[in-house]
């Protein structure tokens, strides 16, 4: 049955059928949420790229947290990406990507992460049992293209410590 279903699928894709339509988004997420959209014109400066929710905040975890911006022409500027978790800033590096308008595409990606409990012991009742609103903020710095666009996706995991 599983063959009689792949080849269907294939005969299908051959004939000029659409593929199925794919998730945007998995937020709100209890362990973990993913985002992705496309985004035109890409903001410049900062600007709430996407956002991405995981239910409730517990103790002796940490927000694991990675994103990728690509563009999707040759664009110039400096592509900028920063994560926060509920407002707060989250432990990683502001990523700036040079971009060269001759590539085709730039992209820029970064990995960060929050601990849940050092995060809720400098700000009380804001992390633990609560809803945690992970924003991606970006976009390209002064100087880029004003009509450039792009891609954006946000993976958000909350793990055991």
């Amino acid at each position: 049955m599983r063959r009689f279903a792949t080849l269907a699928c294939s005969l299908a894709f051959a004939a000029g059928a659409s593929p199925p339509a794919l998730a945007d988004s998995t937020s709100p997420g209890k362990e973990s949420a993913f985002e992705s959209a496309s985004i035109a014109p890409l903001p410049v400066g900062d600007g709430v790229l996407l956002t991405a929710s995981l239910v409730k905040g517990k103790k002796k975890r940490v927000v694991a947290i990675e994103a990728t911006l690509a563009t999707n022409s040759g664009a110039s500027g400096v592509l900028h990406l920063l994560p926060t978790v509920n407002g707060v800033a989250v432990q990683g590096t502001i990523v700036n990507e040079p971009c060269d308008p001759s590539l085709v595409h730039c992209a820029a990606t970064g990995t960060w992460w929050l601990d849940v409990d050092a995060a809720e012991a400098a700000n009380p009742g804001l992390f633990v049992g609560e809803l945690l609103e992970v924003e991606l903020v970006g976009g390209l710095l002064a100087g880029g293209d004003s009509d450039a666009s792009g891609t954006a996706t946000l993976s958000v995991r909350m793990v055991k410590k």
